[in-house]
């Protein structure tokens, strides 16, 4: 759960003042349940204060079966509620392409079971040897950064290539 922003930078972010990390991080917080609330209870106090203000006219008030409202508000409330939803829509959208550009990496995985003994060339012509009883798990495509072979056993890593480049 993420925690609320202080109430200086939330009206910073209003009155449009507020740096950019300030309206990153305002902006996260709104796609949140509490943030939802917040809006719609900042846009029911804005409508309360100009009904009071009579900054209405009276022609733009429409009757309503609970109370009365404004046509023009109900937009600028869709408005909020929209910005809402394609920040959230953003996101997850953001999230969904991060994910996907960054595909995990295939491995092999070998079991060699009790009485055998097994030897593999890498791709980079590394030798390990593997003894019975063990499982071995090394990337598919070779090593990009780092040489990582996860063992579960026993194994001899012999004529290790070295690569100054990785």
């Amino acid at each position: 759960m993420m925690d609320k922003p202080a109430n200086k930078i939330i009206e910073k972010y209003f009155n449009q003042t507020c740096s950019f990390e300030e309206r990153k991080m305002v902006l996260k917080w709104f796609g949140t349940p509490e943030g939802q609330q917040f809006l719609s209870n900042r846009m029911d106090d804005d409508i309360l204060s100009m009904m009071m203000h009579n900054c209405l006219p009276s022609n733009m008030l429409v009757e309503n079966t609970e109370n009365k409202t404004c046509k023009t508000l109900q937009l600028k409330k869709w408005k909020y509620w929209g910005s809402a939803a394609a920040v959230v829509l953003l996101a997850i959208a953001l999230r969904f392409l991060l994910t996907m550009s960054s595909s995990p990496a295939e491995f092999t995985e070998l079991y060699i079971p009790q009485g055998m003994k097994e030897k593999i060339v890498l791709e980079d012509s590394s030798v390990i040897w593997v003894n019975a009883d063990t499982k071995i798990k090394y990337p598919s495509e070779g090593f990009k950064k780092n040489r990582v072979v996860y063992v579960e056993g026993y194994t001899f890593f012999q004529s290790i290539i070295t690569n100054p480049a990785q």
